[in-house]
């Protein structure tokens, strides 16, 4: 929802490299490239994503792995697969959690599937696997309601990070998804503040000429150095 050449600009960043947790197949990549930002992880839990995603990734120089993601390690999930019923959805919209509001709002997708996986912690898996010399600083979260579960288990790399951009809720589009208050304090209490944000749809939930979804994207800056 925000343009990334926009964001760079306005808040004069240096991206020295990207984590991107929730990849699907690498949408953004294209906007990468443009910024020239040539140190890109992305990491998705959805196996049958990854050809599509090494496809679009892998003649850039980035690297993929396929996880899931949470907030300790060795713990097994139900891993939920969406689609709908045209095809249209491709899995965006695949997560741990099962669908809370999503189904009133986007009733068009529906689970088709699970997989029990374990989990690993976003701090282990780029440790692990990023291969370049230095640190990445830019941490872009897409994880359909898992996003602070995600940040719980990076708090060990947290400190690398100056800008967090995520997909936030406002209403429980998943069951038992972390809504932005309690996202944006959690991060609050790390050092990042709150800077930018867009809902899809209605920006709220009484607008008169727009649908209210109760999801969009926020944009977090680090504010303070990590403890």
């Amino acid at each position: 929802m925000f343009a990334l050449p926009e964001l760079i600009e306005r808040y004069r960043m240096k991206i020295t490299g990207v984590v991107h947790a929730g990849a699907h197949i690498g949408q953004e990549a294209e906007d990468y490239e443009a910024c020239g930002i040539e140190q890109v992880l992305w990491i998705d839990a959805n196996p049958e994503m990854m050809p599509y995603l090494n496809e679009r990734v892998y003649p850039l120089g980035h690297v993929t792995v396929c996880a899931c993601i949470g907030a300790r390690d060795g713990v097994e999930v139900d891993f939920h697969f969406s689609n709908s019923a045209d095809g249209s959805n491709f899995g965006v919209s695949s997560s741990v959690l099962p669908l809370g509001t999503h189904a009133a709002t986007h009733p068009e997708v529906r689970y088709i599937g699970e997989r029990k996986m374990v989990t690993q912690t976003l701090a282990a898996l780029v440790e692990a696997n990023w291969p370049w010399p230095g640190r990445p600083n830019f941490l872009n979260m897409d994880l359909q309601g898992y996003e602070l579960e995600c940040l719980r288990g990076a708090e060990p790399i947290l400190g690398w990070f100056d800008w967090i951009y995520t997909e936030v809720n406002e209403d429980e589009l998943y069951a038992g998804c972390a809504l932005l208050p309690e996202l944006s304090n959690w991060l609050a209490e790390r050092g990042f503040g709150l800077r930018e944000k867009r809902l899809y749809g209605a920006q709220t939930r009484d607008a008169k000429n727009q649908k209210w979804f109760g999801w969009g994207d926020a944009f977090f800056v680090r504010e303070r150095p990590a403890r």
